[in-house]
Parts: structure tokens; C-alpha cells; sequence
């Protein structure tokens, strides 16, 4: 039984820091969670369900063998492994969609010589340096 309570607490370790990370990368994300108390708190929070839920599947496996499993526990223990990664799965693919979704909103629109921006009406484009294409050198070339 401890397996199942250790994978319970990583999936809910997993839902937590997933949740906080996806809200956090919004760029309207609250003030509490981006700077201060509240992040750090659901940070260690997360820590703690995982390393104590590692702990418990750890105990579970020092301890294979003395106990025999019931059909109920392998159940159980293959239930909340599905969980796990449904809730991973589910934390990347939201990730992945709101990184998409800053990128897309903070990528300005071209206008001919000109960008239009959402902070401001009209911004020259400029040359940026790390699209170029090429490869920086960081020493100097020198003849053979």
C-alpha cells in the first residue's frame, strides 16, 4: 500500500508544480505566484509530496518480497502508475500549448519596414543578430 500512496503523492506533486508552471508562464500571471511567498511555498510543497512519495516506493521496494501482494494492491499500484502518466502527459502538452501560445502572442506582425506591436503603434524593425543564420566565431580567422 505504500506504493500506491507514494505514486499518489508524486502525481500529486506533478498536478501541482505543472499548475503553478502553466499559470506562472501566462503573461497576465498573478503577482502572488511570480514574485514572492506563494511560489516558494507551492515549490516546496511539490518537493515534499515528491520526495516523500519517492521515499514510500523506495520503502515498498526494500520491502518486496516479505509480504506477498494482493491482487488488489497490483491494481491499485497499476491504477495510480496510469495516473502518473496521464497527469505528466497532460502537464507537458499544456506546457507546450501556453509557450506556443506566448510565442504566437508576443511575436510582432511585419508592416513593410515597420512592426506593428501591441505595446506601442509602430516600432522600426531592426536587425536582430541571433537570427542571422551564420555561426559566431569567437576567435579571430587567420590565414594557412
Amino acid at each position: 500500500m505504500s506504493a500506491v500512496i507514494g505514486i499518489v503523492l508524486c502525481v500529486l506533486a506533478v498536478l501541482i508544480f505543472g499548475a503553478a508552471l502553466v499559470v506562472a508562464r501566462k503573461p497576465g500571471a498573478p503577482g502572488w505566484l511570480t514574485e514572492g511567498f506563494g511560489g516558494s511555498l507551492i515549490t516546496i510543497t511539490a518537493i515534499a509530496f515528491a520526495v516523500t512519495g519517492l521515499g514510500l516506493v523506495g520503502q515498498f521496494a526494500a520491502s518486496y518480497g516479505r509480504e506477498p501482494l494482493g491482487a488488489k494492491e497490483i491494481v491499485l499500484i497499476s491504477i495510480s502508475v496510469i495516473l502518473l502518466v496521464v497527469v505528466f502527459v497532460g502537464v507537458v502538452k499544456a506546457l507546450r500549448r501556453s509557450t506556443t501560445m506566448a510565442i504566437a502572442s508576443s511575436t510582432p506582425v511585419k508592416s513593410g519596414t515597420t512592426t506593428v506591436n501591441e505595446e506601442g503603434p509602430f516600432v522600426p524593425l531592426e536587425h536582430d543578430p541571433s537570427r542571422s543564420g551564420g555561426r559566431k566565431r569567437f576567435s579571430s580567422k587567420r590565414a594557412a
